[in-house]
């Protein structure tokens, strides 16, 4: 649910990185007992609304010749799209992202048979709403599971964040299908103590904050941390992730795999972050493993 990076890629950007969350730290520290509801308004900007993603031009033409949907999730309408005709694979995209970031799938998993089904998240994109969390995604991405606007749901393939709200929305739907991750977000609560406390929040603040978006939602931060979920999952899950992501670990899903038998891994090098969900061979080994693990009727 955050957009700063972890990682960074050389030393004098580690340094200015450094400096940057030190002048932050002592500020907010400062700030947060002068005056805490400038720091709540601080967080809630930073760190619950996304930046809306603008799809290029060869994007755009992929959007026209989509079906085109809306899904209303908790009085905010999601702005969806759909290829093909086929049982339905449904993608789910990462932080600051958007459905449209799958448009180099549209084109194999529709010759596969399969109907593509891609949406904005909440506060992302042409959706409704001025913020967004794990647990509207994962509302999200349970809604359209159920929605009359796709065809039996065949498979999941998400990215980032969004494979985090996949793995949340398979484990209380219990849905047996066959899920593609890709550079998942596994541990998203560590994610977010991390940043929280490099950035100086108060933890009670932090704290409360959390607790008003389980309440409102009806999860548990702790509870549904994805990689908490996994036990929970009744379907194949294949994990692709590159030895070189700077923004989430692929010890994270090294880990995963080791614990559990259905999960298998691919690694790939040099591809990163985003990169990854362009890659060809990527995208035919996501299709191939639903094909393989789906029930096809």
């Amino acid at each position: 649910m955050t957009h700063k990076f972890r990682y960074s890629k050389n030393n004098s950007t580690n340094v200015r990185l450094s400096i940057k969350r030190s002048i932050t730290f002592v500020s907010v520290s400062l700030l947060s007992f002068i005056a805490p509801s400038v720091i709540r308004r601080f967080i809630l900007k930073q760190f619950f609304i996304p930046i809306r993603y603008i799809p290029t031009e060869n994007e755009q033409e992929y959007l026209v010749k989509a079906e085109q949907f809306e899904q209303v999730v908790i009085d905010e309408k999601i702005k969806c799209w759909k290829w093909g005709k086929g049982p339905s694979i449904l993608f789910a995209h990462g932080w600051n992202g958007s459905g449209i970031q799958f448009s180099s799938f549209i084109t194999d998993v529709v010759n596969s048979g399969f109907s593509l089904v891609a949406f904005d998240g909440p506060g992302h994109g042409q959706s409704e709403g001025n913020r967004s969390s794990y647990f509207q995604m994962t509302n999200s991405v349970r809604a359209l599971m159920k929605s009359d606007k796709l065809a039996r749901v065949a498979g999941t393939i998400g990215h980032s964040f969004g494979a985090g709200a996949i793995v949340n929305a398979l484990s209380k739907e219990n849905l047996p299908v066959p899920s593609v991750l890709i550079a998942p977000a596994l541990r998203i609560k560590e994610v977010l103590d991390d940043t929280f406390t490099q950035y100086g929040i108060p933890l009670q603040l932090y704290y409360n904050i959390i607790a008003e978006y389980e309440r409102k939602y009806g999860y548990s931060l702790a509870d549904d941390n994805p990689t908490n979920l996994l036990p929970k999952l009744n379907n194949p899950v294949l994990i692709i992730h590159d030895t070189e992501d700077r923004v989430i670990p692929v010890s994270d899903s090294i880990q995963a795999e080791s614990m559990y038998d259905y999960i298998e891994l691919h690694q790939t090098k040099g591809l990163g972050h985003k990169r990854i969900l362009a890659d060809q061979n990527v995208i035919e080994s996501a299709i191939q493993f639903i094909r393989e693990n789906s029930k096809r009727s």
